[in-house]
């Protein structure tokens, strides 16, 4: 079964099997492998610009990254960068069988002869200017069904943050909503489809359907309450909600490949359990407290090492402060601003292995806002324990021109000591 994402990428992480349990109570492989391909085009010349998609590719990247996917991230490419990175993800990924695939593309998408559907590369010219040079361009869906095809992975699932006419989004799949469904179809295979909208519907620049495939994926669209989401439920859950949001002006599409080798599974997600809500102690007195959407951060004034504000937080039942996304980003700096704090600590380091740069309670890097020139990944030079080199970062508010942005520097030198931010999360 192939999942088919369009949208933004991310960094390489390691797969983590996917197990389900089965008639018998034992642990079964669902997959042993789950990688993710994100597209997103916004950089248009030829037509209109959209500003948001790097932020909502990003979102889609780090709702996966929980889930285990290796995500690979692909912005504004031409048509033919397109087809040369697909192809590529298909061979490295596509020819394993046990493997979960997901392929996102955000950007505008566009409609020939009324039922042939097209991909918009960001060197893609208007059409009714130079209809040739778009057909060359352009990556139609009857490439999309060739790859479809040619993927040997078990379930792949292609979404579409993008209007346009596709036959085979005219086939529906049937969904039985009980704890036996998923041991029915995991080891069957299956190409599934997820549109934004239909041919004549527009993209807005602000997309409705990606914050709602989010949503999904992240547990809305368990209408079994079983534990898991299929594609079938993540197409029951956009059909009945994107329209709501849009005044009917986008229609999503949902269907299976026209294949009867390729239309029986189902590809199934597992969403991460809900956190236990913290209790949190009172700050110290250097400490300033702030809340933001149920996560609450403490705004520290006390000048430490990389290692000595991790403990410190980790004392409180906290951790150095994990940033999800660009809106918490932009939250924190206000609040570092609005405290004097000025470089602060953020729990984001490369001890472990060089340029692989996690959070300090494992979660991998989704997003990120460094400088121009950082993270330099400076050796060691023999100090040992990482002194020397620049393995932990910092949000900048001292440097004209570079405020707000993250620079790495020595996590346990004593010239290197600054505010730092702890983070719990609800």
């Amino acid at each position: 079964m192939a999942t088919w994402l369009i949208g933004g990428a991310l960094k390489a992480q390691p797969n983590r099997e996917v197990r389900i349990m089965d008639k018998k109570g034992k642990s079964i492989v669902l997959y042993k492998e789950s990688h993710a391909l994100i597209i997103w085009v916004g950089d248009y010349k030829a037509w209109s610009k959209l500003i948001n998609v790097e932020r909502e590719a990003n979102d889609v990247k780090a709702v996966l990254v929980r889930q285990g996917f290796n995500v690979r991230m692909v912005g504004n490419p031409t048509g033919q960068s397109i087809m040369s990175e697909v192809q590529d993800f298909i061979a490295t990924y596509g020819y394993k069988r046990d493997n979960r695939l997901v392929i996102f593309y955000t950007g505008h998408g566009d409609t020939r002869n009324r039922d042939k559907g097209y991909l918009v590369p960001v060197d893609a010219p208007d059409p009714t200017l130079d209809e040739t040079d778009f057909l060359r361009k352009a990556v139609s869906m009857e490439q999309v069904m060739t790859w479809a095809r040619n993927i040997e992975s078990k379930h792949v699932l292609f979404v579409f943050d993008s209007c346009f006419s596709g036959t085979v989004f005219k086939t529906k799949s049937k969904m039985k909503l009980d704890d036996s469904y998923i041991r029915t179809v995991i080891d069957k295979p299956v190409r599934q489809f997820l549109a934004a909208g239909d041919a004549g519907q527009k993209v807005p620049a602000k997309s409705v359907f990606t914050p709602l495939l989010v949503r999904a994926l992240k547990g809305e669209a368990d209408f079994s309450k079983d534990g898991y989401v299929t594609g079938s439920e993540l197409g029951l859950f956009l059909t009945q909600k994107l329209p709501g949001y849009t005044n009917n002006s986008q229609s999503p599409q949902y269907g299976k490949i026209r294949d009867v080798e390729l239309d029986q599974g189902d590809i199934v997600f597992r969403p991460p359990p809900e956190p236990v809500p913290t209790i949190i102690p009172e700050p110290p007195s250097y400490c300033n407290q702030s809340t933001r959407n149920q996560t609450t951060y403490w705004l520290c004034a006390s000048k430490q090492t990389w290692y000595q504000a991790d403990l410190t937080c980790k004392k409180s039942g906290s951790s150095l402060v994990l940033i999800e996304d660009e809106d918490e980003d932009a939250f924190l700096f206000k609040q570092i601003q609005r405290y004097s704090l000025g470089d602060t600590w953020i729990g984001l380091t490369d001890q472990e292995t060089e340029n692989y740069w996690t959070w300090n309670n494992d979660n991998p890097l989704a997003y990120s806002n460094w400088d121009k020139n950082p993270p330099n990944n400076e050796p060691n030079n023999g100090m040992g324990n990482f002194q020397g080199g620049e393995d932990c970062a910092v949000i900048m508010n001292k440097q004209p021109g570079r405020e707000s942005k993250w620079d790495d520097r020595p996590c346990n030198l004593e010239g290197y000591t600054y505010n730092f931010i702890c983070r719990f999360s609800q």
